[in-house]
């Protein structure tokens, strides 16, 4: 049976979500929370009720391989004015 890898990472930043970060880095939101943070960013309502207050999203990613490098790729995110947090994804394998 195949494995399943799934990596977990958060990130944070003050300015509205990069949506295209989700695509580049096959991630979604890990929860229907994360997922109202993002929506609230495009929309000016943050959570806090302040563009200036630094939001934290969960992030996750599923590959049926394990990734060589980054699992997310923090030069990017920070091109947009986010960061990834930590030093790498937290990874989970399945059987």
């Amino acid at each position: 049976m195949a494995k399943t890898y799934i990596y977990d990472a958060t990130v944070s930043g003050r300015m509205s979500f990069p949506i295209d970060m989700l695509r580049y880095d096959c991630c979604f939101p890990t929860t229907e929370a994360d997922a109202g943070y993002i929506t609230r960013s495009l929309t000016g309502r943050w959570y806090s009720g302040s563009e200036s207050t630094t939001e934290t999203i969960n992030l996750t990613r599923v590959s049926s391989r394990r990734l060589v490098g980054e699992a997310f790729t923090g030069a990017r995110w920070a091109s947009f004015g986010w960061k990834v947090n930590g030093n790498a994804a937290r990874l989970t394998v399945v059987d």
